[in-house]
């Protein structure tokens, strides 16, 4: 069962802040000013000790520097990166997410579990930096607002009775008024960084879990621009690719193409159940050609294609040298499981089998630089999942990497390079998985219903929509049953396991499926 809070008195308190900017260093100014202890932690050299939360050694190496451990981690760190997905190729993509969404959310795991990292006494607390971009829509913030959404999401899942009585939460700020003025930049709607600190204060003094604070107005700020994005890391500005990037926000916005059926082509990555249906439908449509991709290969697929391997994606663009009008990916997987599931590798693992690879391939199909593949005009369909907006201790992983995703479409999706419309479906359980699975099937949704929501998609004019695919409260049958019946792993009751190192981590691996 799920262990008691444990609330101690601020004064006395060890606190570890990780990240001594602009706002970690108001946070260390209040938390003394309460009586706290406080460590600081940083990538630079002036801190207490040295971090850099990309490298796991690294991370782990506080538990020993700190051999008593301390009572709360406030973590100040990450970073995402500026402008549309047209300034993305897939190495910078990835880069994106392992700056800002894979090394928080795997660094508050370790200090949670207690297991590859000793840190944070039982009963205390962490709490993480998102920001208010994951509830905003910017064509400038695709890449921002996905780490964002799925930070929010782990939090909101994880934080209900995590392991050892620990307390998770965020703080998700807006534009900060002292970085603005630093920048040179509007103040309008900005907020002073001690009202931001002040809510990581009381995250850390409080009782809440699950929670992230809103440090402002959830509408874009003025000032948050490319300037103060830039001056936040300490880059300067590249004049010629700003120069670019506003002769492009200026230039005419290519219009999407809609053809008729007879004259349309689709490809179809992902070929189980839904991918199935939604390639019967096009078919019926009166499509002139659908092809079929699957990370299997053979019949019934046309082509073999894994989304982790970027050369499969490249031998798609040598298979269908003309080209495809519309793509609709029905692929990548999640890992079912509470976070006392995870350890660093499969948590990193999830967020490679869905959130990485299919965003990546929306993005090299859209830019069609790096994979010529997709026509002008034409239109991505990718498939999230209901669960970016339910909490449930089950789903953390599910739930961040459906929230990216789902923010990822409703920001790349505004005027896309070539006038290409990106959209999302979320589906709930499918009727005819719980049924094979030997589940119930009270707010499950036939296959069909799902399907037609991805033609809709494609053979509409809608871009940056996510179609919801049921009711978004859980639905009785999505347990791990159904999970492991997705993806051909065996059935939970069957597994029976000695209590050993090895038999944790075959279990981790049993338990994962898609999201």
């Amino acid at each position: 069962g799920s262990q008691v809070l444990v609330v101690r008195s601020m004064a006395g308190s060890d606190v570890l802040v990780i990240g001594a900017g602009n706002i970690g260093g108001e946070v260390v100014r209040q938390l003394l000013e309460k009586g706290c202890t406080v460590h600081t932690a940083d990538i630079a050299d002036s801190a207490d000790f040295k971090v850099n939360m990309h490298d796991l050694d690294s991370v782990l190496a506080l538990g020993p520097a700190i051999p008593g451990g301390v009572d709360h981690v406030v973590i100040c760190a990450g970073h995402s990166s500026f402008g549309d997905i047209s300034r993305f190729d897939g190495k910078a993509w990835y880069e994106n997410f392992h700056n800002k969404l894979l090394c928080v959310s795997r660094t508050a795991l370790l200090l949670i579990n207690g297991k590859e990292l000793k840190l944070v006494r039982d009963g205390g607390s962490v709490t993480i930096t998102s920001g208010l971009a994951a509830r905003t829509t910017s064509r400038s913030w695709p890449a921002i607002s996905a780490n964002c959404a799925a930070l929010d999401a782990f939090v909101r899942c994880a934080g209900i009775e995590a392991p050892r009585g620990i307390r998770l939460n965020a703080v998700a700020p807006t534009t900060v008024t002292e970085t603005a003025e630093a920048a040179g930049q509007p103040t309008e709607n900005t907020v002073p960084r001690a009202v931001v600190a002040a809510m990581y204060v009381e995250s850390v003094l409080g009782t809440a879990t699950g929670k992230t604070w809103l440090g402002g107005d959830p509408g874009a700020p003025k000032a948050f621009g490319e300037e103060v994005f830039n001056h936040l890391h300490g880059k300067k500005t590249d004049a010629t690719a700003a120069a670019a990037a506003a002769a492009a926000g200026s230039a005419p916005v290519a219009k999407p193409i809609i053809k008729a059926p007879a004259e349309s082509t689709a490809l179809v990555i992902g070929n189980g159940n839904i991918g199935g249906e939604v390639v019967r439908q096009l078919r019926e449509k009166g499509f002139s050609k659908v092809h079929t991709a699957d990370i299997a290969g053979g019949a019934p697929a046309d082509f073999v294609c894994n989304m982790h391997d970027v050369s499969t994606l490249a031998a798609l663009e040598k298979s269908l040298p003309d080209g495809v009008d519309h793509v609709v990916i029905c692929a990548g997987h999640s890992t079912f499981g509470d976070i006392s599931r995870f350890d660093a590798t499969s948590w990193y693992e999830n967020f490679e089998n869905k959130l990485l690879c299919v965003s990546r391939a929306a993005v090299l199909l859209i830019n069609h630089k790096e994979l010529k593949l997709l026509k002008d005009g034409g239109s991505v369909t990718i498939t999230s999942g209901l669960a970016a907006r339910t909490t449930n201790k089950m789903w953390p992983a599910i739930s961040a990497n459906c929230a990216a995703l789902d923010a990822f479409v409703r920001c790349a999706g505004i005027d896309a390079p070539r006038g290409i419309r990106l959209n999302a479906v979320a589906p709930t359980t499918v009727t005819e998985t719980a049924e094979a699975a030997g589940q119930p099937t009270e707010n499950t949704v036939p296959r069909a219903v799902v399907a037609a929501m991805y033609v809709e998609s494609v053979v509409g004019e809608i871009t940056g929509k996510t179609w919801l695919g049921g009711d978004p409260g859980a639905p009785k049958a999505f347990g791990e049953e159904v999970f492991n019946h997705l993806h051909k792993k065996p059935k939970t009751a069957v597994v029976s396991l000695p209590s050993s190192p090895s038999a944790t981590r075959l279990k981790g691996r049993i338990f994962s499926g898609a999201g």
